[in-house]
């Protein structure tokens, strides 16, 4: 799978730091050792030695297999010796060796050609880390979306219809790709429209993609700082630019925000560059195509409802249904 350049040079060079940081700590342990219990640093170096005349004994002619397996005696009787002295000294026996997590790739990231595991969790840690996901709704997932919130009076009714959003919600999430559509999820507030949307950013960042999760009023806000402040905040450049950028963003609540002309400008800019680039989005609006059109403007309106496939939550306002049942 093809990772976002940016997140993978930063866990590239993340590897590359903590090589350094772990041969560092391995030659602090050393000197340590070698200072405190002499008959180690002794030991050490009678293994060089060793090296040396096995080096030069190659180059001489002498018999490769006959002279490999002599070095390799003489440095498993040496490193017996030096784990003895470890322990004799309060060490344990590894405390020279240097510290590795990864026992398949030594930390390196990479083995017999291909990327680790442990690599990609950290890409994947990484790109959860710029997605901006709340973490309460990290703790979200579809198997805890509960449509007993939902009436099921009616034909269809509001239970029948959710339960129809969660299942192309799950099918969106598990099969994204640059063939995905946009989505635009609106109805009444409390109906689930945040809920949906973070599992969907979840599973997908499972998947290896980029998301970035923001509500509208902050991500006008950002747009608003970097294009007003003499000193550019390199942190909000950063999510400015993320917002074109991932291969999903998730605006929440659109139409809360303080909405000037600027704001409708950077709105129409992003989804018609974002639409342009193939770059996916799911926006969520408790406003409805006519609220819409009267806050922002036809023109963003008919890209909305028509590069959108729109979305349309019915019910109850789950949140105050469940203060109800905590009173």
């Amino acid at each position: 799978m093809k990772y976002p350049e940016k997140i993978y040079k930063t866990v590239k060079e993340y590897y590359e730091n903590m090589a350094n940081v772990r041969k560092l700590k391995q030659s602090n342990r050393i000197s340590e050792v070698h200072e405190k219990i002499p008959q180690i640093a002794e030991a050490d170096r009678e293994i060089s030695m060793l090296a040396v005349k096995f080096t030069r004994s190659l180059a001489a002619g002498s018999d490769a297999v006959e002279n490999v397996k002599i070095f390799r005696e003489e440095c498993d009787r040496i490193n017996a010796f030096k784990k003895e002295l470890l322990l004799k000294n309060g060490y344990s026996e590894d405390y020279l060796d240097e510290e590795i997590s990864c026992t398949l790739c030594n930390d390196a990231g990479f083995y017999d050609g291909k990327m680790c595991q442990c690599f990609e969790n950290r890409i994947i840690e990484e790109i959860r880390k710029n997605s901006n996901l709340p973490l309460v709704m990290d703790k979200q997932s579809f198997d805890t979306f509960n449509l007993n919130y939902y009436s099921d009076e009616g034909n269809p009714s509001p239970r029948l219809i959710m339960g129809a959003v969660k299942s192309m919600c799950e099918d969106y999430a598990q099969n994204f790709s640059d063939e995905s559509p946009n989505l635009l999820f609106y109805g009444g507030t409390g109906l689930g429209k945040t809920f949906l949307s973070s599992c969907i950013a979840k599973k997908v960042m499972d998947k290896g993609a980029s998301v970035f999760y923001q509500s509208a009023y902050k991500i006008f806000s950002m747009f608003d700082k970097i294009k007003f402040d003499d000193e550019k905040d390199e942190l909000v450049k950063f999510h400015t630019d993320n917002a074109y950028d991932v291969d999903l963003l998730v605006i929440d609540d659109l139409g809360t925000e303080f909405i000037t002309s600027y704001t409708a400008e950077v709105l129409f800019d992003l989804i018609n560059t974002r639409f342009n680039s193939g770059k996916k989005t799911i926006i969520n609006t408790n406003l409805g195509p006519e609220e819409l059109e009267k806050i922002y403007s036809a023109r963003i309106t008919s890209r909305l409802f028509g590069d959108y496939m729109p979305i349309e939550f019915y019910g109850n306002d789950i949140r105050r249904i469940k203060q109800s049942e905590n009173l």
